[in-house]
């Protein structure tokens, strides 16, 4: 984390605080198929979450649904 914090001029506390996590936050939009896409896609199914599930998962994280 540290790294990361020091790579993007962060405070490199090692903490997760709201400037940190604002850094990780990636914005998505509906049909992307960019990495941040595909990497929750592939750990959604890696952990049993069928098709379905996965994009209404995603369509909530995108703001679509809810």
């Amino acid at each position: 984390m540290r790294s990361f914090q020091r790579d993007r001029s962060l405070a490199a506390d090692g903490i997760v605080g709201p400037d940190t996590w604002h850094a990780l936050i990636i914005n998505v939009r509906s049909g992307d198929r960019r990495p941040a896409v595909t990497a929750v896609q592939r750990l959604l199914t890696t952990h049993g979450h069928p098709r379905r599930q996965r994009r209404d998962l995603l369509r909530y994280v995108n703001g679509e649904g809810g």
